[in-house]
């Protein structure tokens, strides 16, 4: 089994400095505020992309500038080279229209780029046909892709688009096991994120890289590592479930409600003086 290990040089990412915090993604055509699920569908990507599509890339929110790009290449180069004439195996995960897939194609690099939108998948086979893009769901993997199949593993904004989903724990907790499976014992994952998810994650190591003048955004690497099954079940996140009990004639003097999809926070305001004392 393969599992991720937690770094024993973590970073917590300079936030305060560059003004990054785990908010919800906002839209790009139109600034406002998403819903809770509005990422979750493929029908949304596959309308945005119809009205914004061009022949050029479109990177989102997450620019590919030569400090981001040092990024992704010093772990790509330290990778283990495959035998003989053969290439690292990378997946872009959620790659939408980015032009990050030809950058690693042209480092020497195998690429598949994988996005569930159709629309941005037939856009890029007819731009960049020599690369191989799938439509496929990145909660499904290996459904599709054999086990250990991948040197590395990158998703640019794609946390930021699970961050914005109602069931965000738990399916960022499943993308990193269908990450683990379809990646090579001695792979890596990379992620290019606006929120650090820190507490969802909660391993790897991660660092603030600036993607404008004016603009950070968290960088984290987690490297895969061969441990025992009983290692990997001991270093598995555990998911701690509360309950809280509000007596029935109190329950008319507190408020709660959840602080942001998936973050695992309630927020509990007392009312009235009632519940202040109790």
């Amino acid at each position: 089994h393969t599992s991720y290990s937690t770094a024993s040089d973590h970073l917590e990412p300079e936030q305060p400095a560059c003004g990054m915090s785990d908010k919800v993604v906002r839209s790009q055509s139109t600034g406002a505020v998403n819903s809770e699920k509005r990422y979750e569908s493929a029908a949304f990507w596959d309308r945005w992309y119809a009205q914004n599509q061009t022949d050029a890339s479109v990177e989102w929110t997450g620019h590919i500038n030569d400090e981001v790009l040092k990024k992704f290449l010093e772990v790509i180069d330290a990778l283990p080279k495959p035998e003989g004439e053969g290439k690292l195996r990378i997946c872009e995960l959620g790659c939408g229209s980015s032009n990050l897939a030809p950058l690693l194609r042209d480092h020497g690099a195998d690429v598949v780029g994988v996005d569930f939108s159709e629309e941005v998948i037939k856009a890029n086979r007819e731009r960049i046909p020599d690369i191989q893009w799938e439509c496929w769901d990145a909660l499904q993997l290996t459904d599709k892709f054999e086990e250990a199949e991948f040197d590395c593993i990158i998703g640019k904004t794609l946390i930021d688009c699970f961050m914005a989903r109602s069931d965000a724990s738990g399916s960022i907790r499943k993308l990193f096991e269908q990450c683990r499976r379809v990646l090579k014992p001695h792979g890596a994952v990379m992620l290019l994120d606006k929120a650090s998810a820190e507490n969802i994650i909660g391993r790897g190591t991660a660092e603030s890289v600036r993607v404008s003048p004016h603009k950070c955004m968290t960088f984290r690497v987690l490297q895969a590592a061969q441990k025992s099954p009983d290692e990997v079940e001991d270093s598995e996140p555990k998911q701690k479930q509360w309950e809280i009990e509000v007596l029935p004639d109190l329950s008319k003097h507190f408020v709660i409600r959840q602080a942001a999809a998936g973050s695992g926070t309630l927020v509990v305001w007392s009312t009235d003086e009632v519940a202040n004392s109790a």
